[in-house]
C-alpha cells in the first residue's frame, strides 16, 4: 500500500488519476468504450481520457474499490482527483 495525496472534488462527475500515477503504482489501464475518450473540464477544456484502472483505496481503514479514468499528467492539476462516482 502506498499513501497517495487526493484532491477530493464534488463538483467533478469523474474520478480522475494520472497516467503517470498509474504508471507509479503499477496499475493496469483498461480501455473505454470510444464515446468516453473525452470530458469537459471545469473551465470548458477538453481532457482526453486514454482508458480506466481499477483503484481500492483505503480512507481510515475503510477499503473502497473504485473506477478511475487515466489522464495525461498535463491535463490535470493534480495526480489524483477524487469525484462522484456512480
Amino acid at each position: 500500500m502506498k499513501a497517495v495525496r487526493v484532491l477530493v472534488d464534488t463538483g467533478s462527475v469523474s474520478t480522475l488519476v494520472s497516467k503517470e500515477l498509474v504508471d507509479r503504482l503499477r496499475l493496469n489501464i483498461l480501455p473505454l468504450n470510444m464515446a468516453n475518450s473525452f470530458l469537459v473540464s471545469a473551465n470548458g477544456t477538453a481532457l482526453e481520457v486514454i482508458g480506466k484502472a481499477e483503484i481500492l483505496i483505503n480512507i481510515s481503514g475503510l477499503q473502497i474499490p473504485i473506477t478511475a479514468r487515466v489522464v495525461p499528467v498535463r491535463h490535470v492539476s493534480h495526480q489524483f482527483i477524487l469525484g462522484q462516482t456512480s
